[in-house]
């Protein structure tokens, strides 16, 4: 339950500190792509001392446009479902806010550390399911990827639609 009251709390102040960010929004419900900034990760020990089945990992991290400026917010919860060979499978969501809207979508990864603040990249591509959005992203489905930019930026590409 305390994590739920976290990830509620963490989306209700990241909404309202985006309430009048001079920096771009996604203008429409059409493919855009925004940058991993800032955050804070905490991963929560609910089973056997140490990284187990059915740990936690609840965050948040800014979302950057190309030049740096925060636009928005990616909050997330993954629970630590398996492992195998030294990786560990983690199932979750991740809400991102902006100010015209927010985006939900599902995500699975494999990592071989979820305890790190951001996670460790081996694979280059993660791909995710959009399941809905509100305002602007009302209606919303599609696939999320993000990679490992050019620049050494974690890179979130919406390729995204709504029907509406």
């Amino acid at each position: 339950m305390r994590t739920l009251y976290v990830l509620s709390a963490v989306l209700i102040t990241s909404s309202l500190a985006l309430s009048g960010n001079a920096a771009a929004q996604p203008a429409e419900c059409a493919p855009f792509k925004v940058y991993l900034g800032d955050g804070h990760l905490e991963v929560i020990d609910l089973g056997e001392a140490g990284l187990s089945l059915g740990d936690e990992r609840v965050g948040s991290f800014d979302l950057e446009d190309a030049d740096g400026a925060v636009v928005g917010l990616a909050a997330f919860k993954t629970t630590v479902v398996g492992s195998k060979d030294g990786r560990y499978r983690t199932m979750g969501s991740t809400y991102t806010v902006f100010d015209n809207g927010t985006l939900h979508y599902n995500i699975l990864n494999e990592l071989s550390d979820p305890s790190m603040p951001k996670p460790d990249i081996e694979a280059p591509t993660f791909e995710y399911l959009v399941i809905g959005g509100t305002k602007t992203f009302a209606g919303a489905h599609g696939i999320v990827r993000t990679s490992l930019g050019d620049d050494g930026r974690r890179v979130i590409a919406f390729d995204i639609a709504c029907n509406r």
